[in-house]
């Protein structure tokens, strides 16, 4: 959703969660609870995609300076490291 669509949210809830005509919608509470949800999963994958960013520098970097030893990021800790942000969603 972009920013205009969250602010719609806000534009057609309603202290009681029933419109001005008698119709039902929703309340300002339920419409900030989807708003503050969605923001926090953007947040959630903007760290998803820096640790990414972040394992492929990792990789590149000593995938060009191997020297024997296995110094990688380990696919295991950047599993770890992603089921710890999902989490946060939740």
């Amino acid at each position: 959703m972009n920013k205009e669509e969250l602010e719609w949210l806000l534009d057609i809830a309603t202290p009681t969660g029933i419109s001005y005509s008698g119709d039902q919608t929703i309340t300002i509470d339920f419409a900030n609870k989807v708003i503050n949800h969605i923001n926090k999963q953007k947040e959630i994958l903007d760290k998803i995609k820096e640790k990414v960013n972040q394992y492929e520098f990792i990789s590149g970097y000593y995938d060009d300076n191997y020297d024997g030893e296995d110094t990688t990021y380990s696919h295991d800790t950047l599993k770890e490291d992603f089921l710890e942000l999902l989490e946060e969603i939740e």
